[in-house]
């Protein structure tokens, strides 16, 4: 906070000076160089002292800060936001597409595990019984249920023959499920 200074104002004292009410502190100074105050109490009439011809009065006012620049408020235009929307709007017609085919990526490393732990079971399952088959039965390999869903919920795989025989060939497929369903199948043999 600024504290207001003050400068002195010398005032050349006419009739209509002298005789018009005082109101604030006001030194008299006549030609002679002699001061007197103010009467005290409500009646503030000029000094006594020196003539009317050449008297000053001192006055002290506050003094004056240079004129501050009226105040901008910060504020966008209806053009300006216009171009902020349509800048965004670009940038997200670009990045969902985007998006959405890293996440479609990320579940098919989702499809593929499943279909290699798959066939780890049915290798296993090959090797296991006599004479040696794989099954398209996915619980006797483990599964809660045939087909199988991966943990996610995003493939549902299914065990079929290759050719005419499962004994001696297996084919598994990841069919995308949901969200995924845009992916197309996955296949392991």
């Amino acid at each position: 906070m600024q504290h207001p200074t003050h400068q002195t104002n010398l005032t050349p004292l006419t009739r209509e000076t002298i005789e018009a009410p005082l109101t604030r502190g006001v030194w008299g100074v006549g030609l002679e160089g002699t001061e007197s105050p103010p009467n005290k109490g409500t009646d503030r009439s000029p000094p006594d002292k020196g003539g009317l011809g050449g008297l000053l009065r001192l006055e002290s006012l506050p003094a004056q800060s240079s004129p501050k620049p009226p105040k901008t408020q910060a504020a966008f235009t209806l053009i300006e936001l216009m171009i902020a929307l349509a800048i965004l709007a670009i940038l997200t017609a670009v990045a969902i597409p985007a998006y959405q085919g890293f996440t479609t990526e990320s579940r098919r490393s989702e499809g593929m595990a499943a279909l290699l732990d798959t066939m780890a079971r049915q290798e296993r399952h090959y090797n296991n019984n006599f004479p040696p088959t794989y099954t398209a039965d996915l619980t006797a390999l483990g599964y809660a249920t045939s087909p199988a869903t991966t943990e996610k919920g995003h493939y549902e795989i299914t065990a079929a023959a290759c050719n005419t025989d499962i004994a001696l060939c297996v084919q598994l497929t990841a069919t995308p499920q949901g969200n995924q369903a845009t992916d197309g199948p996955l296949t392991l043999n």
